[in-house]
């Protein structure tokens, strides 16, 4: 049988610090970072997805950033393709592989090795899962596949439909399809106190804001990428595309005042919105029992060392 490849992952609610405190064990440990986020996996996307900088890039070689046109479809099963090649490479040179997420369900697919079949998109059948409501749409996820329902982000009616997609074509639950997996996993989280996130989340919003992550999205939509697929990717992406739409006329009309208003009151709405996301996030968590909770960097360094080192 051949060995298991040793393998960190660094979990966490958005804002609880992954990325920091991977480029820090990554370089504590001889590692490379492996994203394991749906977003960054897009070219252009940089500040709103909180994409690490060139200069961190540096520090620590990082892969599957930038690695898809913006506008385009990318898949979990393609995810775990280029991840599973990725953490090969890597342990192969002598250097340890941190998954860092990021998006659940690509965490899943690579630690436990979910066998995801290729299917096609099938227009017709999305076309007729589009017109129906999103609760519709889970109500029925929930029914054909209760596995995948609990893990899925429900707010994201573009993940949702896939799912069904996937399930209606194959004619079988998507967390059926589990092979062996090829890792010996160390799954961390992140231990945050829930106001103290709230508060990170909240600074952050301020910061990427201050930094053009408005202007990221105009742009994208002058370079052609569509309001809906941007819409699709939620939170920021969504609320933003929905600000500048909102704002067109206001803006042709001068109302300068109405519109910072509008700004204001779209930031603070995307803070609450992160705040709910980030909750959910931990509940999926806490449900995991391979996971162990570390304060920080001392205990993920303890865990590393008993556990693989």
């Amino acid at each position: 049988m051949e060995k298991k490849i040793p393998l960190i992952v660094i979990h966490g609610p958005t804002a609880s610090g992954k990325s920091n405190l991977a480029i820090k064990l990554a370089r504590k440990f001889n590692g490379e970072i492996v994203s394991a986020d749906s977003r960054q996996v897009y070219k252009g996307l940089d500040i709103g997805t909180g994409k690490v900088t060139k200069k961190e890039q540096r520090m620590v070689c990082h892969h599957l950033l930038d690695v898809a046109k913006p506008g385009t479809r990318f898949t979990v099963a393609r995810f775990q393709k280029l991840a599973d090649k990725a953490i090969k490479d890597i342990w192969s040179r002598g250097k340890l592989p941190f998954l860092v997420g990021g998006s659940p369900l690509y965490v899943k697919a690579v630690v436990e090795g979910y066998d995801i079949p290729v299917v096609r998109p099938d227009w017709k059948l999305r076309k007729n899962l589009e017109g129906k409501p999103l609760e519709k749409l889970l109500q029925r996820l929930k029914k054909l596949d209760s596995k995948t329902y609990s893990r899925i982000d429900k707010k994201n009616p573009r993940r949702v439909i896939r799912a069904l997609e996937i399930i209606i074509r194959t004619g079988k639950p998507i967390a059926e399809r589990t092979s062996q997996s090829r890792y010996h996993a160390l799954q961390l989280a992140i231990d945050v106190p829930r106001e103290q996130l709230y508060e990170r989340i909240d600074s952050r919003v301020d910061s990427r804001a201050r930094l053009g992550m408005i202007r990221e999205v105009e742009r994208l939509i002058e370079g052609g990428v569509s309001k809906k697929w941007l819409m699709s990717l939620g939170l920021e992406y969504r609320f933003i595309t929905n600000f500048l739409q909102e704002i067109r006329g206001l803006e042709a009309g001068g109302k300068r005042f109405e519109v910072k208003n509008c700004r204001i009151e779209m930031l603070q709405k995307l803070k609450y919105a992160i705040h709910d996301f980030a909750r959910r996030q931990m509940i999926w968590y806490r449900k995991m029992p391979s996971i162990v909770w570390i304060k920080g960097i001392s205990d993920a360094e303890k865990s590393i060392r008993r556990t693989h080192l």
